[in-house]
């Protein structure tokens, strides 16, 4: 599988949720306490278009399950590949005929 490289482009949509797991007196002779967190939220990758161009042509010529596997990473939840014309297998061989769309996420 190609890994494909993005850098940290994240987003935080909506609030972090914390919950204590834990807290404790780790050292009474300096008053320290240990607390123990848990935080939850949801962050969203955020696509450059030239990110989207090196992916556009990452895909050129695959096969739309080859292409679905190459874009199976962390990070990305779902993928939905739609051929329109060719021969219907495969992506198109010219990059710029392969359209990355971004769809956003609903948040609170």
């Amino acid at each position: 599988m190609m890994r494909l490289e993005t850098p940290n482009t994240y987003v935080l949509s909506g609030q972090i949720a914390t919950t204590v797991k834990n807290a404790s007196i780790s050292d009474t002779s300096q008053g320290t306490i240990a607390v123990l967190v848990d935080a939850r939220g949801t962050w969203i990758l955020q696509l450059s278009t030239d990110q989207q161009r090196a992916w556009a042509s990452s895909l050129v010529g695959k096969t739309r399950q080859d292409a679905q596997s190459s874009l199976q990473q962390r990070g990305i939840k779902r993928t939905n590949i739609q051929l329109l014309g060719g021969d219907g297998r495969t992506l198109p061989t010219n990059a710029r005929k392969i359209i990355i769309k971004v769809q956003p996420i609903g948040g609170p």
